[in-house]
Order: structure tokens, then C-alpha cells, then sequence
């Protein structure tokens, strides 16, 4: 018996062994909520500390698309027009609308290539970013200007905008004929400049050494571009970008990695750390350029007039110029080419302004002072070189006084932009000008 009551009493104290389901069952509970508290943790960290994951997501796909993530521009480097827009990374918001960006990489709601027909109107628009934002807050009031004319009262007015800030001569040049390469069809062409052609030129291309005739910005703008004096480091900056697009890529790739916060934490971790490299390597690049000086690929051709009274004449002489080409260019496919000089603010007596209108339109930007000494010395220029395109066959407009009349606030910032109301007069003195002829 006692041996009987041994057995029983060692075979109590064995534990009892649990199934093998059971031990999976409980091992795969247990991973679950360890996942779902690594996840919630990774997900309060994305929204808390750095972005949403919808932004997150955003900015990945900017990145696999194209290397470079939103913390740029939103514009590229294109090989006719300087630069344009890059549809995979950017919309452009303005007067309550959104606008896409095209496949051409211009701001517009529709494509850039459109074709005359019966019944329709197609109507470029070229210029820099007055020329645009006219072609947005200007609309309804061009549109239903022109409803009036007898010529164009009940056709379709089509509108293509291929004008973008900062652009300048010869952009607008060079867009209409890559447009027209293309195939694109026009029966009129806007072109509304001027202030870009000297301000933007005075104020960054003489300063950084850059040629005149270059686009805006195009030193810094060219910085990723591969310089032969910088090839080391350039070759080292583009390595960098091509992982930090691959490690975008790879993340897209599969959809499930897409949805957990903590695959997207760790990307965003690894992608900052792709972004400081960069960095890095950017500041080298840049202090390298320092010492030996800008190359050709930033500077272009040595050939910028010596004095600024020189500068400012070759400036209103090359802008005449494009006019020209342009004019001819029109003439040869059958294009209606109008040209208009756009109001500034700088221009003597060219609008009366109370003092808060002056505050907002000539004090509030720490370059208004340049601004202002670009077009005080360029825009008399423009307006006797502007008077001879008639007799080069240029349907020319001077509306530098189209607001000298004008008491109520019209400028909007110290560098040349106007509220509705002011692209409402311009959208009238454009078709009037337009049914004249």
C-alpha cells in the first residue's frame, strides 16, 4: 500500500503537459498582441512625432517615383524650358483651386496640346507667374470679356496655360516651340512679361555670375547636375538618391508593407538618414565650388554686359528680341501673337496707393528694394523698345498705366502680383485688345 500510495502521489505532482495546439494557440496570441502593440506604437509615433501616414505614404511614393522627396520644389529640370513642374510630386493651390499638373509638367487643369477646330478658340498663355495666376483669378472675367466680342461670342474658349513663375525670355520663346513640336495647335498667343525680364535677372543671374539669357535660379537649380570639376562627389549624391529611391521602391512594392505603421516607421527612420547623407554631400559639393569657383555647367558663357547701364540695355534689347521671334513664329502657323507689358508697381505714377496698399506692395519683402531698383531703371527700357515692335510687326501693349487711375488696393506683395480685382482689369484690357485686331 504504501508503495501504491507513493506512485500516486509522485504521478499528482507531475504536470500535466499541455497540447501541442494549445502551446501554438497561445505562442500565436501572444506574437499577435505583441504586434499589435508594436504597430499601435508605431503608428502613435508617425502621427505624433513626425507626419500622418497618409502624408507618409505621399511622400514615399514622391520618392520611389523620382528620388527626391517633397522637401524640394516640386519643379525639375527640364532640357528646353529650364525647368517645369513635376507631376509626380506637385500641385500647384491658388485663388481656392487646386491645379494639376500636366504631362508636360505645366500647371493645368487640361493638356497642353489642343487643336484648332470650328466652333473653338485655343488661347496660349506664356509669361511668368503674373501671366499664370491672370490665366486662374483672370478666367471668368477674360472669358466673359471676350463672350462680348462679336468674334468669339458663343465658341468654346479653350485656355492653355503654359506659363510658370519665373519663367522669363527666352522660356516663353522655347515653350511655344516645344508646344508646336508636339503638335499643339494655337489661334492666339498671350504673351504678358517684363518684370522677370529685369528684376529676376538683376537680382540672382549678375550676382551668382551666371549668363543673363540663363533661366532664374539656374545655379542653384543645377546643383545636382553633374559638374566635370565636382564628379566624385556627384557621383556619391546620385549613389545616395538612387538607395533612398530603391529603399522607397522596395517598401511599395508589397502592399502589405504599405499598411503597418511600423514598416513605415522604420522607413521614414532609414529615409531621414538617406535625406542627412545628402545633406552631406550637397555641403561638400558646395564648398568644394567655393574654392574652385562656379563651372561652366552654373555660370554659362562670360559674357554679361560690363556696367549696369549696359546690363539693363541688353536686357530690353534681347526681350524685343524674342518678341520678334516670337511674332514670326505665330505669323508662320497661322497664330494671332499679342504681346502686353504688365503693370509693376514700381513704375513712377503708375498707381495711386494709400498707406496700406504701399506697406503690402513696395516695403514688405526684404528684396522689394531690389525690385524696385530693377524696374526704375529696366522698365523705361522696356516701354521705348516696346514701342518700336509695332514696326516689326508685334501686336504690342504697354499696360504699365493700366491702374494709374485705380485708388482701391489692387498689389497683393512688394514684388508684382494683383488681386482679382486687378486681374480682372487686365483680363479686360486683353480681350479688348484682342478684338481689336
Amino acid at each position: 500500500m504504501p508503495s501504491l500510495r507513493k506512485r500516486m502521489s509522485e504521478k499528482c505532482k507531475t504536470p500535466r503537459k499541455l497540447p501541442r495546439w494549445k502551446k501554438r494557440l497561445f505562442s500565436f496570441v501572444a506574437l499577435i498582441l505583441a504586434l499589435v502593440v508594436i504597430e499601435t506604437f508605431s503608428f502613435l509615433a508617425i502621427e505624433i512625432l513626425m507626419t500622418s501616414m497618409k502624408q507618409l505614404r505621399s511622400e514615399r511614393d514622391a520618392i520611389a517615383a523620382t528620388g527626391i522627396g517633397r522637401e524640394h520644389s516640386g519643379t525639375v529640370v527640364h532640357p528646353y524650358l529650364g525647368w517645369v513642374h513635376d507631376p509626380h510630386t506637385n500641385s500647384v493651390e491658388f485663388d481656392g483651386r487646386t491645379i494639376p499638373i500636366n504631362k508636360l509638367g505645366f500647371a493645368d487643369d487640361g493638356p497642353s496640346i489642343q487643336k484648332r477646330g470650328p466652333g473653338r478658340v485655343v488661347i496660349g498663355i506664356v509669361g511668368g507667374s503674373v501671366a499664370w495666376q491672370f490665366s486662374i483669378a483672370g478666367e471668368a472675367a477674360f472669358r466673359s470679356a471676350l463672350q462680348r466680342a462679336p468674334r468669339f461670342r458663343g465658341k468654346k474658349i479653350v485656355i492653355v496655360r503654359i506659363a510658370i513663375g519665373a519663367h522669363k525670355q527666352p522660356q516663353q520663346l522655347f515653350a511655344l516651340n516645344y508646344l508646336l513640336s508636339l503638335g499643339a495647335e494655337f489661334d492666339y498667343l498671350i504673351n504678358i512679361d517684363g518684370f522677370n525680364e529685369v528684376a529676376l535677372v538683376s537680382t540672382d543671374n549678375i550676382p551668382v555670375g551666371t549668363f543673363y539669357a540663363y533661366p532664374y535660379g539656374w545655379a542653384a537649380r543645377s546643383v545636382g547636375l553633374m559638374d566635370p570639376q565636382n564628379s566624385a562627389i556627384a557621383f556619391q549624391l546620385l549613389e545616395t538618391r538612387g538607395s533612398r529611391q530603391q529603399w522607397a521602391q522596395q517598401v511599395n512594392g508589397r502592399s502589405l508593407y504599405q499598411l503597418s505603421p511600423t514598416v513605415n516607421l522604420i522607413w521614414k527612420l532609414r529615409d531621414k538618414q538617406h535625406f542627412a547623407n545628402i545633406a552631406h554631400l550637397q555641403i561638400a559639393m558646395r564648398n568644394k565650388r567655393s574654392k574652385l569657383g562656379r563651372g561652366y555647367l552654373q555660370t554659362g558663357p562670360k559674357a554679361n554686359p560690363k556696367t549696369e547701364a549696359e546690363l539693363f540695355s541688353e536686357l530690353a534689347r534681347f526681350w524685343k528680341r524674342c518678341s520678334i521671334l516670337l511674332n514670326g513664329i505665330c505669323n508662320a502657323n497661322g497664330i494671332q501673337y499679342l504681346h502686353f507689358l504688365q503693370p509693376n508697381q514700381y513704375v513712377n505714377d503708375s498707381k495711386p496707393m494709400g498707406p496700406s496698399e504701399h506697406q503690402t506692395a513696395t516695403v514688405g519683402n526684404p528684396s522689394a528694394a531690389e525690385f524696385a531698383a530693377a524696374v526704375t531703371k529696366g522698365y523705361p527700357l522696356l516701354i521705348q523698345e516696346g514701342a518700336d515692335l509695332p514696326n516689326h510687326g508685334v501686336r504690342f501693349h504697354d499696360l504699365t498705366m493700366l491702374f494709374a487711375t485705380t485708388k482701391s488696393a489692387i498689389y497683393v506683395d512688394s514684388c508684382c502680383h494683383y488681386n482679382e480685382s486687378g486681374y480682372g482689369m487686365l483680363a479686360e484690357a486683353i480681350a479688348e485688345a484682342m478684338d481689336a485686331h
